[in-house]
């Protein structure tokens, strides 16, 4: 979705928004939320959320500690 292209469709009418109100963050804990860009297909509506980038290696840690790993 950062590319502009979206997966599910392949569609060019992707688009961001960083400052969303109760979806612009990610609750980790009671005091430690991870601030979220989310990129929307405007054709297909499909959604895909991103820490932001300024913010990543410290929610790197935060990730690692506060949430449960998915094992492949």
């Amino acid at each position: 979705m950062k590319s502009g292209i979206c997966p599910k469709c392949s569609s060019h009418e992707v688009w961001c928004k960083t400052n969303m109100g109760h979806r612009s963050a990610l609750l980790a804990s009671l005091f430690t939320s991870l601030r979220l860009s989310d990129y929307v297909c405007a054709d297909c509506g499909f959604l895909e959320s991103y820490i932001r980038s300024g913010d990543l290696e410290e929610a790197k840690q935060t990730i690692r500690a506060k949430f449960s790993r998915v094992k492949p």
